[in-house]
C-alpha cells in the first residue's frame, strides 16, 4: 500500500499527494514524446482506490495527461499486469512513490 500524505504532514522521505502529482506532470511534460506518452493507473477494485483513481483521472484529464485505469485484483495480478507491461517496448515504467 502506498501511503502519500496531505501537504502538511509531508517529509523529504515521504512527498505529500501534490508532490507526487506534480513529479508525475513534470515528468510526463519533459518527455520527448509527449504527444505519444500516457499514464497507467493500476487500481485495486475497491471504493477507496476507485475514488481516488477517479480523482487522479479527473486531474490528468485536465492537464491533458493521456491515461489509462487498470484495475488489478491483487498482489499476483499487479504482478502480472507489471510484467506484461515490463515486456511491451514501446512502455516505459517509471516509479514515483514506494509502497510499504
Amino acid at each position: 500500500m502506498v501511503y502519500l500524505p496531505p501537504p502538511q504532514y509531508a517529509s523529504a522521505s515521504r512527498p505529500s499527494y501534490a508532490e507526487a502529482y506534480n513529479k508525475i506532470l513534470a515528468t510526463h511534460r519533459r518527455s520527448p514524446l509527449t504527444s505519444a506518452s500516457s499514464i497507467i493507473i493500476l487500481v485495486a477494485p475497491d471504493v477507496d482506490a476507485l475514488c481516488a483513481a477517479k480523482m487522479f483521472a479527473q486531474l490528468f484529464k485536465q492537464d491533458d495527461v493521456m491515461h489509462k485505469v487498470v484495475p488489478v485484483a491483487g498482489i499476483a495480478d499487479l504482478e502480472n499486469t507489471r510484467d506484461e507491461l515490463i515486456t511491451q517496448t514501446e512502455v516505459r515504467l517509471a516509479h514515483f512513490c514506494s509502497g510499504e
